[in-house]
């Protein structure tokens, strides 16, 4: 392919994506399945994750690993790819929270393609044991960006706030 610098590799970039999706190379990926995961880490019933607003989160791993001599040790940085926990449908917020009590984890995420008024935002919650356990639709009277949330011990307390977000304009 050569190099990817500059503009040149740009449009090789561009290009290639969509080539290696028809030959089968690369798998075609869905919208949630697109996202950059570069927002923050947390863990997951034993598992690392790192998460973006807009996509699935991306599970990672460690391995250790030892030099042939085995003089040195180290840690490898492994991809294992998007995770749905079972029947995730909609992307994970970048700041979900893990209650230390239960070993819940519990996020919000945006429904973007939801038609005229059916909820765009989704609270959703994963069990200890990696899989949804409830997932509830937020009716909110408009369409708001929310970065953060709280968790209390009985409570997800999401703010309403004044940033809103229209898909149509």
């Amino acid at each position: 392919v050569g190099d990817m610098t500059g503009m040149s590799g740009l449009i090789k970039l561009l290009a290639l994506e969509p080539l290696k999706e028809k030959l089968g190379i690369m798998p075609k990926l869905s919208e949630v399945e697109k996202g950059q995961a570069n927002t923050a880490f947390l863990k997951i019933c034993g598992r690392l994750f790192a998460v973006f607003e807009a996509s699935l989160p991306f599970e990672l791993g460690l391995r250790k690993t030892t030099s042939p001599d085995g003089s040195a040790t180290g840690v490898q940085l492994m991809s294992l790819g998007y995770e749905r926990f079972g029947r995730l449908k909609h992307p994970m917020s970048a700041h979900p929270k893990v209650d230390i009590r239960t070993g819940e984890a519990y996020f919000f995420g945006y429904d973007l393609k939801c038609a005229e008024g059916e909820p765009f935002m989704l609270h959703s919650v994963v069990s200890p044991e990696g899989v949804i356990s409830r997932t509830t639709p937020m009716e909110l009277p408009e369409k708001v960006m929310v970065h953060d949330f709280a968790l209390t011990a009985g409570y997800s307390v999401i703010l309403d706030l004044p940033l809103q977000v229209s898909t149509c304009k």
